[in-house]
């Protein structure tokens, strides 16, 4: 092996791989499948509309390369339904791809992240896929940041990107704005602010955009909006980091057929403006039933579309989890800090959610008698 493979094959052993569940789940499961945040109180109306438009643009979908045309219009749109300056925003594939590039763009200048735990996993597999140091905070026993302990580390550690998810995932909490923006005024470092689930809970950080030449926040399309499989997301960033993203990004990052269904569906934001409001009533109810289960100690108070909730240590999440399965609900664990013995669950319609209580009811009783 010459010097290059050499490092390629050590490096081989050490590149870490995203877990995907949907190797174990049936794709035609819709109404059990509880595990990926997916919007599933958006109706099948709204579905059908986008296929029609693709169906109508045939052409400009399928046989032809993606038109800027298109995509300026749907970032115009963006731009206008959610009050944000048009030149701070970049059309991604997936907020995974808008945080794969703002570490490319940062280990161009700094080898070191810190991340902020819980927190989705992707980042810190992004940072290291760029050589970076991953460094960890992990937040506070009552579940919030001190921006004090994060400056300090900053500093310590010479850190020059923080990654953020708020709201949380897989928490679902919501941490204090102010903390957030203490760190960004007091450090010199790129603050990423993971906004995946921001229209299920009550802060808006593009605000912070516009006031500071630090902060990037990333959003995606699939939860609010539904669009899980059309990979897309975006970036809302000050306009010298749009300029260098849009740099980096490979050209038409963004499919044709992705861009015009996202065409139709920025048309009907009544429609999902109505889901979310619907998801939120669902998930309020549902946190209060969740908490009179027995063996239940803790459930979190989401500001996302998901519950997350703690059993007590008399059960293992993971045998819950397999019960529920042969039940049909395909729900989820963490391995994340301060998550020991949760288990996370979508937000779906009512009638699904009162069955998957019962559902996780029954399975705590089979584990007590099981174990009696």
């Amino acid at each position: 092996m010459t010097k290059i493979t050499t490092r390629l094959h050590e490096w081989s052993r050490e590149v870490e791989h995203y877990a995907d569940p949907t190797a174990e789940i049936d794709p035609n499961i819709k109404y059990g499948r509880l595990i990926f945040n997916e919007n599933l109180l958006l109706p099948e109306e709204y579905y059908i509309e986008i296929v029609r438009h693709i169906e109508k643009k045939v052409d400009q979908a399928i046989r032809f390369y993606p038109s800027a045309k298109v995509r300026e219009k749907v970032e115009d749109k963006l731009s206008e339904i959610y009050k944000i300056d048009r030149e701070k925003i970049l059309l991604t594939a997936g907020a995974d791809e808008a945080m794969k590039l703002i570490y490319d763009m940062c280990s161009k200048i700094t080898d070191t992240t810190l991340i902020v735990r819980p927190c989705y996993g992707m980042a810190k597999i992004y940072a290291r896929s760029m050589r970076m140091r991953a460094e960890d905070y992990i937040i506070e026993r009552d579940y919030t940041i001190d921006p004090d302990k994060v400056i300090e580390r900053i500093r310590e550690k010479n850190v020059g990107i923080v990654y953020i998810c708020n709201p949380n995932n897989p928490l679902s909490i919501e941490f204090e704005k102010r903390d957030i923006e203490k760190i960004v005024e007091r450090s010199d470092t790129i603050m990423m602010i993971d906004e995946t689930y921001h229209e299920f809970g009550t802060i808006d950080h593009s605000r912070l955009v516009e006031r500071y030449d630090n902060v990037v926040v990333i959003r995606s399309l699939s939860k609010s909006w539904g669009l899980a499989g059309l990979r897309l997301g975006y970036v809302i960033a000050p306009e010298y980091i749009i300029r260098i993203l849009r740099g980096i990004a490979q050209p038409f990052n963004i499919s044709s057929v992705a861009l015009i269904a996202l065409e139709r569906a920025l048309e009907m934001y009544d429609i999902v403006r109505k889901a979310i409001e619907e998801i939120k009533t669902i998930r309020d109810e549902m946190i209060k039933r969740i908490e009179e289960i027995d063996h239940v100690t803790e459930v979190f108070r989401s500001r996302t579309n998901f519950i997350t909730f703690r059993l007590d240590n008399t059960l293992k999440n993971r045998e819950i989890v397999k019960r529920l399965r042969e039940k049909g609900f395909y729900v989820r664990t963490s391995s994340e800090p301060l998550l020991d013995n949760c288990i996370r669950v979508t937000v779906a319609q009512r009638e699904v959610m009162y069955k998957f209580v019962t559902a996780l009811e029954e399975a705590i009783y089979e584990h007590e008698r099981s174990h009696s």
